[in-house]
């Protein structure tokens, strides 16, 4: 069972409501429970979900969306939902009174960290190698240095890696570096040049096209859609 698999399963049987998971581009990924409708009830361009926000639909369905984007695993949403703040004898999606709401922004986070915290534990050199790319993704590390530093051989840890975080290396290390590329476009005024450098890519094209891959637009679009909101 993946990760994102046991959160949505953990969470679906301690509260009985809907819950699926999206990646980046509100594709569902996964999903425990009977969802109300094939999309998300938010849209990326209009509305930047960068914390735990909860939402009502026009058709009184409550939400909760909790972005993901602080483990080796798949970035992109968990959406609680849907479910009904009124009791009434014919009701499609659970009744969960109103006041309950921050109940299940904090179980579903304390679940998120359980999982996390005993996937990562569950291999030490995973462990130690992710610790070693969090700390050195801004400098120029590759593949071979990891394996290297990890004693490990190539191969052998590539396998490893993947089946621990769904990612290859370069995968991990791109998605590392956007995010927190991302997080500099929002709260500083640095240069996309300046960004690009700090964040261990040496070439803007480079940084910009993957920006890009792993967003839906550049860096430049990104910053403007922040500030402009």
């Amino acid at each position: 069972m993946s990760i994102i698999n046991q959160i949505l399963t953990d969470f679906y049987y301690a509260t009985h409501i809907p819950i699926q998971f999206l990646d980046d581009h509100l594709k569902q990924v996964d999903v425990m429970g009977k969802t109300a409708r094939k999309g998300p009830p938010f849209k990326m361009k209009g509305q930047h979900l960068s914390a735990i926000t909860t939402l009502t639909t026009d058709d009184a369905h409550h939400y909760i969306v909790l972005p993901f984007n602080e483990t080796s695993h798949q970035t992109g949403y968990f959406l609680i939902g849907a479910y009904q703040s009124f009791d009434q004898e014919s009701r499609e999606f659970p009744y969960k009174p109103s006041h309950l709401t921050p109940h299940f922004e904090e179980l579903l986070i304390s679940i998120v960290k359980k999982n996390i915290a005993s996937d990562v534990a569950c291999n030490p050199h995973i462990e130690k190698g992710i610790r070693y790319i969090q700390a050195h993704y801004h400098e120029a590390i590759n593949l071979p240095q990891l394996c290297d530093y990890l004693n490990l051989n190539m191969c052998y840890f590539c396998v490893l890696f993947k089946n621990h975080t769904t990612m290859t290396f370069s995968q991990y290390l791109n998605r590392l570096r956007i995010n927190e590329s991302k997080r500099l476009l929002e709260k500083t005024n640095d240069s996309i040049i300046e960004i690009s450098l700090s964040v261990g890519f040496n070439n803007h094209n480079h940084f910009s096209a993957t920006f890009k891959k792993f967003v839906g637009m550049t860096p430049t679009a990104y910053r403007n859609q922040v500030k402009n909101k």
